[in-house]
């Protein structure tokens, strides 16, 4: 999604200018006058106004006025090259401003106040969005305490947390429900494994592991297949990442996690430029994969070629990261393959750093 900013200054130097700034990151419109920008607006869905306060006719103040009335979603940005308190003070109280600047001003610092507000923006409603839903909930329940008492009611320790009863629990029949519920809820009928749907009649006809060969495996400390594939997942010295379509991170391994400074599940749904700091991740407000950098992005473009089925073998890139608040230069090997695994489709994504 590209935002629409509008520009409106009588000054065809100013537009110029600062279009040239924006263009990159934003879908740029201009205006020489309040009447034009007001025509655009009725034809156009614009996100951002900037405009100049001094101009022949609607000054930039009233026009802001005007736009908070109409289109109380737009955010609304002021110029002047005459600043004064009284300017400021109506533009604040009439306008509805969301910042106020001075010219000549910098196309770097625009861009980052027209970003910072719509993100603002975006949080604001997806609060809004939060509280509505918390209140249909509510709505819900309180409709079900009606039909049915005491079905909403629940019991808390002292700290708060729900209290479950666990008297009389078989902790191994506990454990096996468990295994065959989540079995359950993440295969279809066709794809449950057969230990699942036939677990006598086909247990001879599985493939036969160490675990069935030697007694010793059957001891309560030897590892079970998935905490052995875990601890050499997590012994490969290189990164490795299983990633979705958007490149967002769904497991990583120790190698990744220590790369990025972080705990494996806190990189967990974010996407691999916001993950690594990429230095182009904040090109957009939507962050990695929407600036006009990513589309040349050899991590993303390896994954989208994994995807389509040609999988990448050490494909050079050369990253520029934010480290210790300094940019730095990460030269690495991409391999990409697509893994299809039940209903669950993502690429491998092994980086070497070879810097």
């Amino acid at each position: 999604m590209s935002y629409r900013v509008l520009l409106v200054d009588d000054e065809r130097r100013v537009t110029d200018g600062l279009r040239r700034a924006l263009h990159a990151y934003y879908t740029v419109h201009c205006a020489p006058s309040a009447r034009d920008a007001l025509f655009i607006l009725n034809q156009e869905k614009i996100d951002v106004v900037v405009t100049d306060e001094i101009m022949p006719g609607m000054s930039g103040t009233d026009l802001l006025k005007e736009i908070y009335a109409r289109y109380p979603d737009t955010i609304r940005i002021i110029l002047t090259g005459n600043p004064n308190l009284d300017t400021a003070l109506r533009s604040i109280n009439q306008g509805h401003v969301y910042r106020f600047f001075i010219k000549p001003c910098s196309g770097v610092e625009l861009h980052l106040a027209i970003r910072q507000g719509l993100q603002q923006r975006e949080l604001s409603k997806a609060s809004i969005h939060l509280l509505d839903s918390f209140r249909r909930q509510e709505r819900i329940l309180k409709y079900l305490e009606r039909r049915y008492p005491g079905i909403t009611e629940i019991d808390t320790d002292r700290h708060g947390v729900i209290a479950v009863d666990y008297t009389n629990c078989d902790l191994d029949n506990l454990i096996d429900q468990i295994n065959t519920e989540y079995t359950k809820s993440i295969c279809s009928p066709d794809e449950q494994p057969a230990a699942v749907k036939e677990p006598a009649q086909n247990a001879g006809n599985r493939r036969r592991t160490a675990r069935d060969l030697d007694p010793a495996y059957a001891d309560a400390n030897q590892p079970s297949p998935d905490e052995l594939f875990r601890v050499l997942f997590d012994h490969i010295p290189s990164i490795i990442l299983a990633v979705d379509h958007d490149v967002r991170i769904m497991e990583c391994n120790n190698a990744a996690a220590d790369l990025l400074g972080a705990k494996n599940s806190m990189v967990l749904q974010m996407r691999g430029g916001d993950a690594f700091h990429c230095i182009h991740s904040h090109d957009a407000p939507q962050g990695c994969g929407h600036g006009p950098h990513c589309g040349n992005c050899v991590i993303r473009n390896s994954v989208n070629d994994a995807f389509k089925g040609n999988n990448v073998v050490r494909r050079r890139h050369k990253m520029e990261v934010i480290k210790d608040g300094q940019v730095k230069e990460i030269f690495a090997m991409i391999t990409a393959s697509k893994v299809a695994y039940k209903n669950l489709n993502i690429v491998l994504l092994i980086i070497e750093d070879i810097t």
